[in-house]
């Protein structure tokens, strides 16, 4: 009987089929093997022949449908037919015959099985969708339907499911030939299972390894929790901070919103978002406010793909720190639009602080107003109470709190006081006006209301008050305007304006006084200030301006070529004088005019100093103080204390001897010059201003001094239109007498002196000259100016041009 192996090798895989030998064949090897297959036992399929040859150099021959897979090999020296690779055609019953030299033909049978393994699984899901590396997403809770397919393999494989290295399901069916499923049903999907392997595996032989096919399970998870974080502590107005947000456990990854007190927040310029797969972050860039104090910022997340899920959120509480926000208000059931004088007014101050304010303080105007219960006057925390209010607690309010982080103030809350008609202050009260002169008298008033009504009257000199008709005035606002002409003496008096509103009639009446219009009084209290080598600056009183509009005028003469360096005409008494030459002698003249003439002229001296005196002056100074000791210090007040005494002693005596002198003189010396200048300077007792009037006339006058005679200088229009006397009849009286003259209503003067028994200089005399020019063309001169006559014309003019320019006269005392 022929001996049967059985050999099973896998497709596509090394097979090896053996040829048994004879046991008692050692030393005696075969010369000759052939192998023959089922199907062709005629013909061998390969042949191994040693006959002629050693076993070494034997030839072998194949069969061409194995060329060159199979070839023979020697295995523990069995001889071995060895395809590489075995096919499933290879498969059957093989023979080996083998033939010895010293032996007995041998044979042996093989009977070769070919595996063919199956092929890779194929995983679908319920639907049958063919699934690649991954299941789902699947949402946590939900189930997992998988169908594992093989389709193909000898024998029929076998397929199972794992999960990880667990056997999950070992149950198959065959659906069709060649075809074997598995089915896999996980139910209520937990987290765990998340990217876990499954795994589909085919089997039909332990020769190989088995195929399979393994997928992840992909899921969709809701966020475990949310977290809020951000900076600690309390948070400062105005400034911008960073807040996080962080979800654990969504997947895919969160989607999240921000919430301010349920308000949502949104835009990408200050949200971002960033996932690892199982932490989702969202950083909020806010600025906090005094608004936000005290606000919830939530966090809101919620995985996109599990919609029926609820959010998860986290909050945070605000605490944001600020300065006092201020408001302030009246108080309530105040009517704000309708508050007068002695009604009682409230405020409340509402103040927003966060640390709360340690200090408030209320505003009038930016001027702070303290607790006065006696002035009507209550200030509590946040309340004002103001009693009995009046006009001057009319204007702005305004609240200022204070904590640790600064200080503000609220928007200012106006309070308009309700009140009668009164009287605008500094409003033009005299108006200057010749008779038959239309002017515009205007009344002004402070009303509030402003609905005003007006009406004139005029008060005579009788203290009769007489109306004036509507159409003789115009009103607009809080203004009315009196067109009034006056044409008798009469006329001329005080017009008083009265007004009406709402709240009742004004009480004291606007005054004004019309008089006759005449020229300025002269300014007063002249001083020079802020003298240097080329600048100085001269600042007088305005005197009255005869009721009319005023200006100022300055002329600076050099006082020894009188030539003319400066003038200024300003609408208040103030000049500034630059550029002027150093070490100059100046005379100043300041007088004002207004439609109606000149006022006198106010002369004053002034001087320019060298450059090289003031620095020499500083230097001494400077080098003397340096040189101060205390001996010398002693020194120089014993001298001072001397010279004290000896001026002391010398004031003693001069006074003395005047006094001697006065008693043994007449009273006809008490008018001399000295005291005519005294008296030109001070103001008449007349309550009438007229310039064109010189007061305090000497009767008589001394033969030896100059004096004054009051004489009219025009006796008919010829006179009044040149300037000067037509005829020797009108001339002065000769020199050192005095008269005065009472005609048409004004008083004239005169004022004669000698000649000068020594000669003038020329710069003198053409400023006389010059002054003297000007008398000829009185058309140039205002009303107001004094005119010298006569022929002795020079002596006449010194009088009035020493009292501008100190030039010496004939006599010891100059007139100034």
């Amino acid at each position: 009987m022929v001996p049967l192996k059985r050999v099973t090798a896998v497709d596509g895989y090394r097979a090896q089929v053996p040829c048994h030998l004879r046991e008692d064949i050692q030393g005696n090897p075969p010369y000759l093997v052939l192998w023959f297959k089922e199907e062709d036992s005629d013909m061998p399929i390969y042949t191994f022949d040693a006959r002629m040859r050693s076993t070494e150099d034997g030839r072998h021959r194949v069969a061409p449908f194995l060329q060159p897979r199979a070839h023979l090999s020697y295995l523990d020296g069995v001889p071995h037919l060895t395809f590489d690779p075995v096919r499933y055609t290879d498969e059957g019953l093989y023979r080996c015959r083998a033939d010895y030299r010293r032996a007995p033909t041998s044979y042996f049978n093989v009977n070769l099985t070919i595996v063919i393994p199956p092929p890779q699984p194929t995983i679908r899901e319920i639907s049958g969708l063919q699934v690649g590396s991954t299941a789902g997403p699947v949402d946590e809770g939900s189930d997992l339907h998988l169908t594992c397919e093989v389709d193909g393999g000898k024998p029929m494989p076998r397929v199972t499911w794992w999960w990880e290295n667990r056997l999950l399901n070992s149950s198959d069916e065959s659906v069709s030939p060649g075809v074997v499923r598995s089915h896999l049903h996980l139910y209520n999907v937990e987290r765990k299972h998340l990217m876990t392997s499954l795994t589909c595996q085919a089997a039909n032989t332990n020769l190989t390894v088995p195929e399979y096919r393994s997928i992840k399970i992909e899921m969709n998870l809701p966020p475990l929790e949310v977290k809020v974080e951000g900076p600690k502590g309390f948070l400062s107005s105005g400034k911008a901070y960073d807040f996080q947000c962080r979800v654990i456990g969504s997947r895919p990854a969160a989607f999240i919103r921000w919430w301010k007190n349920g308000q949502s927040l949104s835009g990408p310029n200050y949200i971002t978002t960033e996932s690892d797969g199982n932490v989702t972050k969202s950083v909020l860039t806010l600025t906090v406010n005094r608004e936000d104090h005290g606000k919830s910022l939530d966090c809101r997340a919620h995985n996109p793909k599990m919609s029926a899920v609820p959010d998860v959120h986290a909050s945070a509480i605000l605490h944001v720190t600020y300065p006092p926000a201020v408001n302030v208000r009246f108080g309530a059931n105040l009517n704000p639009e309708w508050i007068k004088v002695g009604d009682d007014v409230y405020f409340e101050c509402n103040v927003d602080a966060n640390p709360k304010f340690h200090s408030l303080k209320w505003l009038h105007d930016g001027k702070e107003l303290s607790h006065d219960p006696k002035m009507g006057v209550i200030v509590t925390e946040s309340t004002l109470v103001i009693r009995g209010i009046q006009r001057r607690h009319a204007g702005k309010y305004e609240c200022l709190a204070e904590n640790s982080l600064g200080r503000s103030n609220s928007s200012p809350l106006s309070l308009q006081v309700q009140h009668a008609p009164e009287c605008k202050p500094q409003q033009a009260s005299i108006y200057g006006v010749a008779p038959y002169e239309r002017i515009n008298i205007t009344c002004d008033v402070e009303a509030n209301p402003d609905t005003v009504r007006f009406h004139w009257r005029f008060n005579s000199s009788s203290a009769q008050l007489t109306e004036f008709p509507a159409q003789d005035y115009w009103s607009a606002g809080t203004r009315s305007t009196l067109i009034y002409t006056p044409r008798t003496p009469m006329d001329f008096g005080t017009v008083v304006c009265w007004a009406s509103n709402p709240v009742g009639n004004q009480q004291v009446p606007c005054t004004f006084h019309v008089v006759e219009a005449g020229h300025p009084d002269p300014v007063s209290n002249c001083s020079i200030q802020n003298q240097t080598d080329n600048t100085f600056y001269v600042e007088c009183l305005p005197g009255f301006d005869g009721g009319l509009k005023q200006f100022f005028h300055m002329d600076v003469f050099d006082s020894d070529t009188m030539e003319l360096k400066a003038n200024r005409t300003t609408p208040i008494p103030r000049f500034t004088v630059k550029g002027l030459e150093e070490d100059l002698s100046l005379l100043v003249y300041v007088y004002a005019s207004n439609a109606r003439g000149k006022s006198p002229i106010t002369s004053l001296e002034a001087r320019t100093p060298r450059v090289m005196e003031n620095k020499m002056d500083k230097e001494e100074g400077r080098g003397l103080t340096l040189a101060l000791t205390p001996l010398v210090m002693l020194l120089a007040g014993g001298i001072g204390a001397i010279v004290l005494t000896t001026a002391i002693v010398l004031i003693f005596l001069v006074l003395r001897r005047r006094q001697r002198r006065s008693r043994s003189r007449s009273p006809q010396h008490k008018h001399t010059i000295s005291e005519g200048k005294r008296n030109l300077n001070s103001d008449p007792p007349s309550d009438e201003k007229n310039p064109d009037i010189i007061s305090n006339i000497n009767p008589q006058g001394d033969g030896n001094e100059g004096s004054f005679s009051a004489v009219p200088l025009f006796k008919n229009e010829a006179s009044a239109s040149t300037g000067f006397p037509v005829s020797p009849a009108e001339w002065p009286l000769p020199p050192g007498e005095l008269r005065t003259t009472q005609g048409e209503g004004l008083l004239y003067t005169d004022l004669t002196v000698p000649r000068r028994r020594s000669g003038r200089s020329p710069a003198q005399d053409h400023m006389l000259h010059h002054l003297y020019q000007q008398q000829q063309h009185p058309a140039t001169s205002s009303p107001g100016s004094v005119f010298f006559a006569g022929p002795d014309y020079l002596q006449t003019f010194e009088a009035s041009i020493s009292k501008c320019s100190g030039i010496q006269l004939d006599h010891t005392e100059s007139v100034v």
